[in-house]
């Protein structure tokens, strides 16, 4: 009898043992092509690796989502065909045109633009205007706080989500669809920007928009930037705006895609923080606690290059809870 349930343990300790080297292979040879991490261990190790740390599930499911929806952020697929912006007859850009297929409207990409000619000066190390008072706030801080922008922003909302705070992003979103795409949050439905804050008064918006369109003609970019910012100023005039640092990307993304280089971003960055005044527009710039010395996020912060893991999120919460403008 001893003897026979030996060999029942056995047999299944052989047929679990079995079943997790070919789950792990499978994971391993499907999420874990992008997920760098899990390459170099065993196969039976990937399952207890994924359940460790889920947040590199939550990577490659971002990866897979936010990158390649309808609407997708031009700096995750650059190859894709642009759409043309056409000018008005003013001689202007036009708005841009609507994309057939996703329905978001998108301006021209340069396939690899030149860096751009603009005045660069270095953004503030803190990322505040001169009169800001910079501090550490209580989450509840965050309860009239709007925050506007990109899939970075959806993966703030999801993972690094602050107090009673709302939410207006979408993967894909910029400056010159901000204005008129639809988004959906826990507090409020689907609806346009203009919308939301024709019914509803924040204390605080913070807005980041501008990775998406770097490569696009960079006059266009920046009057459409101050037109967003004129607008939310028109439509919250009370509320404090808080113009975010575009996040950077690591290295490798940057070589795969020249126009997202570290000085490319700064230059946009400088741009936008000398759009803010002290006293109702500030500026923060979160990248010296995700970068490296040479100014690309750090591999270890991201499994796709560009997407934050979700611990990356919470950290960024925190740093903003440590940056509250006071």
């Amino acid at each position: 009898m001893k003897q026979s349930r030996r060999l029942q343990l056995l047999t299944l300790l052989l047929a679990t043992g079995l079943a997790m080297t070919v789950f792990g292979a499978l994971l391993r040879g499907t999420v874990g092509q992008k997920i760098p991490q899990l390459q170099g261990i065993p196969a039976p190790a990937v399952p207890l690796a994924l359940l460790a740390d889920p947040t590199l599930l939550q990577a490659a499911q971002m990866q897979e989502t936010q990158i390649q929806e309808p609407g997708e952020e031009t700096l995750s697929k650059p190859g894709t065909d642009p759409v043309t912006e056409q000018p008005d007859a003013a001689g202007q850009p036009s708005e841009p045109s609507a994309d057939p297929e996703s329905g978001s409207r998108l301006p021209e990409v340069q396939p690899e633009p030149t860096e751009p000619e603009a005045e660069t000066t270095d953004p503030p190390e803190s990322g505040a205007a001169e009169d800001a008072s910079i501090g550490t706030v209580d989450v509840s801080y965050f309860d009239d706080a709007l925050f506007i922008g990109d899939s970075r922003t959806v993966g703030l909302s999801q993972y690094g989500r602050l107090g009673g705070a709302d939410y207006f992003a979408d993967t894909g979103m910029t400056v010159f669809n901000v204005l008129t795409q639809e988004a959906a949050d826990t507090d409020f439905s689907r609806q346009t920007l203009p919308e939301l804050l024709s019914g509803q008064s924040y204390g605080k918006i913070y807005l980041m928009l501008g990775i998406n369109e770097i490569g696009y003609p960079f006059e266009s970019l920046l009057a459409q930037y101050q037109t967003v910012v004129e607008t939310l100023r028109e439509l919250q005039p009370d509320a404090l705006l808080i113009l975010c640092a575009n996040l950077h990307v690591t290295r490798a993304t940057a070589a795969s895609t020249p126009r997202l280089e570290p000085d490319n971003i700064e230059s946009l960055d400088a741009q936008i923080a000398a759009m803010a005044d002290g006293q109702q527009i500030f500026y923060l710039d979160v990248n010296p606690a995700f970068c490296d010395e040479e100014g690309y996020l750090r591999d270890d912060m991201t499994g796709d290059g560009v997407h934050p893991y979700g611990t990356g999120y919470a950290l960024w919460a925190e740093w903003l809870l440590e940056h509250g403008i006071q």
